[in-house]
């Protein structure tokens, strides 16, 4: 057995471990997000801007503590990606919690998770000179039809003008998501994987901060709100973000993005829960190719 392909099977399956232990705390941000929204008067803009401010003075601190160095851009090539980065995840946050604002959790994860895999798997190749070999197709395969079932097993909302906008919010969340994954591949030997998190929020508390102050302030938050954003910026953002940053070196943009989809499976088992958005006999085998593709990769070490 050749020792030295063993060795980048194993890392491979590492790092699609915490990729896949990351999508779950992700899984948690649709109903934490829905949660609020019931509480309190708070907008997806609000919700968003406050999980990033959150989840940068978290890494941020943490980096500081760990005397981890703090990234010092060179070149207009430098400032330019780390822009990428805040626009990327800026422009996820603001759809995609505007998306479960206007259509249910289960819906928005969905769409949003599964279209992402199929434009990273597109543009890894051109971008990052990845090869895609067979696994990776059958994986992708497997995800995307079962994230389909998933979507058609839901109860059907209405179809007004609100879930139609967001559900199209979605897609837009799908591309700044795939963005972020392609980005994050290009830089983690640059920023390691705290500082690409955390300037990535950094940036996009920033640039979101003119126009978010005014919603929070206007929300009215009582204390258990605080709690609900606390876990929304600490366990669903910061360390989910840190769990598949660290997973990043060690499996392709594809596969990455293709493990990512236990984040719908997460989603939609809570929304479930929480939410009575139930699944049906097609959602069940939904999630079972879900759990094939991931078998897939795994066994093919991503």
């Amino acid at each position: 057995m050749d020792t030295g392909t063993t060795k980048v099977r194993r890392a491979s399956r590492r790092g699609l471990w915490l990729i896949g232990l990351g999508s779950v705390f992700f899984g948690f941000t649709g109903v934490t997000s829905k949660t609020l929204y019931a509480r309190t008067e708070i907008t997806s803009l609000g919700v968003s801007w406050l999980r990033m401010v959150v989840a940068a003075v978290a890494l941020l601190v943490l980096m500081l503590y760990r005397s981890d160095k703090l990234p010092r851009p060179r070149s207009a090539r430098d400032w330019f990606l780390l822009l990428a980065l805040g626009l990327s995840v800026a422009g996820f946050q603001v759809t995609f919690f505007g998306g479960i604002q206007r259509s249910t959790v289960t819906t928005v994860t969905l769409i949003a998770l599964c279209t992402a895999p199929v434009i990273v798997a597109l543009l890894a190749p051109l971008l990052l000179g990845e090869r895609v070999n067979w696994a990776m197709w059958v994986a992708l395969a497997c995800a995307v039809a079962g994230t389909a079932l998933l979507v058609q097993s839901g109860e059907r909302a209405s179809m007004s003008s609100a879930y139609l906008v967001g559900n199209l919010l979605a897609l837009g969340s799908a591309f700044s998501y795939a963005s972020f994954m392609l980005l994050s591949k290009i830089a983690v030997d640059w920023l390691g994987t705290l500082a690409i998190i955390m300037v990535a929020f950094c940036v996009a508390a920033v640039l979101l901060a003119p126009v978010a102050v005014g919603d929070v302030l206007a929300a009215g938050l009582g204390w258990v709100d605080w709690l609900y954003i606390l876990w929304l910026g600490l366990g669903a953002t910061a360390l989910a973000y840190g769990l598949l940053v660290a997973g990043m070196p060690y499996a392709s943009a594809t596969a990455a993005s293709i493990v990512t989809l236990l984040e719908p499976l997460t989603a939609t088992v809570l929304a479930s829960v929480f939410f009575q958005e139930r699944l049906g006999p097609t959602g069940l085998v939904g999630a079972a190719l879900l759990l094939v593709g991931m078998l897939v990769l795994y066994q093919r070490g991503g």
